[in-house]
């Protein structure tokens, strides 16, 4: 699951890095991890499918939104605000009550 959650944030970094640049001739450069990272994460998912419930599993994939948010405040310098960060914790909570953690 960590993989399919890594792996799927860095390709979502990448496109966000890609929609920002202006200079094209690097892009194909760029796209092509982007779909290396997003393909990868979609095998890490299947495999994640196999072994657990997709009630369990699928709420889990919704730390890539906390993933995500604190990965571009860090790299992109992106402001995060207070109400986003109830969200986060909302977020943590509920995959904590569903996947059976809290």
């Amino acid at each position: 699951m960590a993989l399919t959650l890594l792996l799927t944030c860095i390709g979502q970094l990448l496109q966000k890095s890609v929609a920002t640049r202006t200079d094209p001739r690097h892009q194909v450069w760029w796209l092509l991890a982007i779909i290396g990272c997003l393909g990868l994460g979609a095998v890490f998912w299947l495999l994640v499918l196999q072994r657990l419930p997709v009630g369990i599993a699928y709420p889990m994939l919704s730390l890539n939104f906390v993933l995500v948010m604190a990965a571009s405040r860090w790299w992109f310098k992106e402001t995060v605000s207070p109400r986003q960060w109830c969200g986060v914790l909302c977020i943590i909570l509920g995959v904590s009550l569903l996947g059976g953690y809290a």
